[in-house]
């Protein structure tokens, strides 16, 4: 039931099922596909199946508590979170844009002297087509480019909304006693495992839930469910 639904922290490629008959029931692992492919590709990042789906488990119950309960303020807190989200994106857009129409403007420039130096015999025909080429290449990418970027500038965040539908699949469900597959799907769009740490002697490894409709969200501290 997690099949398709656990990637890599660090290489971003998805976990694979390994089973085999030597692994006794409750033993099933996933590792890194890019490990297990390529063995140098990245690091293992096993975790047991039932391991993962007890953390599965309690986080769902918990943000389900959490939303049933503090309706108002789980729909506040991801507004706040989608405008800090949306505000860091426009910030490092805004900065690529003007680097792109910047170097838009120099390119006219050139254009405009490689047709003076062609006509005045400083570049060959050959010189001149091919250097044309390569700057008209560039030139249609960064046009492409500031459009995209010119489209998350102007677009309107719809994070109520998107907590509404979480609210939604919520109301759905009074008593989450275990976990399915569809359970999964209807709550959990991707789920990241990190490689184990050793941290003051003990084994630690992250674990990052990705929500349908409104990505990472943790219940605040304090909050028993």
């Amino acid at each position: 039931m997690l099949s398709g639904m656990l990637y890599c922290e660090d290489c971003c490629k998805k976990l694979y099922q390994v089973r085999t008959r030597c692994l006794k029931p409750g033993h099933e692992y996933f590792v890194c596909s890019s490990y297990r492919m390529k063995r140098r590709g990245c690091t293992a990042h096993s975790i047991r199946n039932v391991v993962i789906e007890k953390i599965l488990l309690k986080e769902i119950q918990r943000i389900v508590s959490y939303t049933r309960t503090k309706e108002k303020e789980f729909v506040e807190l991801v507004m706040n979170k989608s405008k800090a989200e949306l505000a860091k994106a426009l910030r490092e857009s805004r900065k690529e844009l003007d680097k792109a129409q910047e170097r838009l403007k120099k390119i006219d420039a050139i254009f405009k002297k490689l047709y003076e130096d062609n006509a005045d015999g400083k570049l060959s025909d050959e010189q001149f087509a091919k250097m044309l080429a390569s700057y008209e290449s560039e030139q249609d990418e960064l046009k492409s480019r500031s459009e995209e970027l010119k489209a998350v500038i102007a677009q309107n965040n719809a994070s109520a909304e998107d907590a509404n539908r979480f609210i939604s699949k919520v109301r759905k469900h009074n008593d989450i006693k275990e976990l399915s597959a569809g359970l999964i799907r209807e709550f959990v769009e991707k789920i990241y495992v990190s490689e184990k740490q050793v941290v003051d002697g003990k084994k630690v490894q992250k674990i990052r839930i990705l929500w349908n409709f409104i990505g990472e969200f943790t219940p605040p501290t304090g909050f028993k469910g």
